[in-house]
């Protein structure tokens, strides 16, 4: 936050943060709520303070006598976030890869469905009946195989030696 005052006993209070007489960060000043949240606006602007040893300030700084600086995640954010959509994307194969479903045509066009037919959903181990002339398939997606484990591992690599 942007709280700047000075203190008794030559303390000050730097860009939200606290220091002692003799330049040491004692303690951080962090907004309740977010400046920007309507819902308690009986909080907006107010401050919390919270002892420097309680506090995570993982920065490094820029430039001599900087209090704020460039995250040490910047050079990893973007691989985690990717890692992140990737999982997912593995998630999603599987779950549809456990979905096997098959596809039946029917000369005859009047066919009562088959029990447990639902119509345009598919659901696991679900049988469809088709139209005339259309054929049949099984669902078959891609396996990533022995690919995924290494390549978590080769990421989360890069990630660690991007955080030091």
């Amino acid at each position: 936050i942007g709280k700047t005052e000075v203190l008794s006993g030559g303390r000050a209070i730097r860009q939200g943060i606290e220091f002692d007489a003799v330049g040491r960060r004692v303690a951080y000043h962090f907004h309740r709520r977010h400046p920007g949240d309507p819902t308690e606006p009986g909080l907006a602007g107010e401050t919390v303070r919270v002892p420097a040893e309680d506090v995570l300030h993982i920065v490094d700084p820029v430039e001599s006598g900087q209090l704020r600086g460039v995250s040490r995640f910047a050079p990893a954010i973007v691989k985690l976030f990717l890692l992140d959509q990737y999982d997912d994307a593995e998630l999603d194969r599987k779950k549809v890869a456990a979905m096997y479903a098959m596809f039946i045509t029917s000369n005859d066009p009047d066919a009562a469905p088959l029990e447990g037919e639902l119509g345009d959903q598919v659901a696991p181990g679900q049988i469809v009946r088709l139209d005339p002339g259309e054929d049949m398939k099984v669902a078959d997606p891609a396996d990533s195989g022995a690919t995924y484990e290494p390549f978590q591992y080769r990421t989360l690599l890069q990630v660690s030696a991007a955080l030091g």
